[in-house]
């Protein structure tokens, strides 16, 4: 072994020695927080009383989904939450959204004789239809395909 193989042995384990001290996340212990970290947490936790508060529908297809109280035993006040869809005593939103935009309304959910309002947010998009542009597949059985198949249009 030569003096320069022995001086880059030398150095060599000196820069392993070093490495963890000057790099100290290599040596820490993870710690996760993304799971515990709301993007946009609640001014008040206690006052959700919805899974899920907001909403996206397509204008002009029918809507039928259900609001998800946290609480059992909720019932909700009938009302229309946005242009063309209701919200009923058992929490089912239904009718066709006939107005693009975003709408957002309260919606009042009771355990027994008290009632509270909660802000849900309805997402009504653009319905623009699909329209076919080349439906011919310019490819043989047992060969790649090298064309391509497109649309115009789609939701917006």
């Amino acid at each position: 072994m030569t003096m320069r193989q022995r001086w880059l042995f030398l150095v060599a384990g000196l820069a392993l020695c070093a490495l963890p001290s000057a790099v100290p996340a290599l040596t820490a212990p993870m710690t996760y927080v993304a799971r515990e970290t709301l993007l946009d947490p609640p001014d008040d936790p206690d006052d959700e009383r919805l899974v899920e508060d907001t909403f996206s529908f397509t204008q002009g297809i029918t809507v039928s989904q259900w609001l998800l109280p946290v609480a059992k035993g909720v019932s909700f006040r009938p009302g229309y939450v946005a242009v063309g869809v209701m919200v009923d005593a058992s929490g089912r939103l239904y009718g066709t959204p006939t107005r693009v935009g975003t709408f957002i309304a309260p919606v009042t959910l009771c355990t027994g004789r008290t009632c509270e309002e909660q802000l849900i947010t309805l997402r009504v998009l653009g319905n623009v239809p699909w329209e076919p542009r080349e439906l011919t597949f310019p490819g043989r059985a047992g060969a790649a395909l090298g064309g391509e198949i497109g649309i115009n249009g789609g939701p917006s």
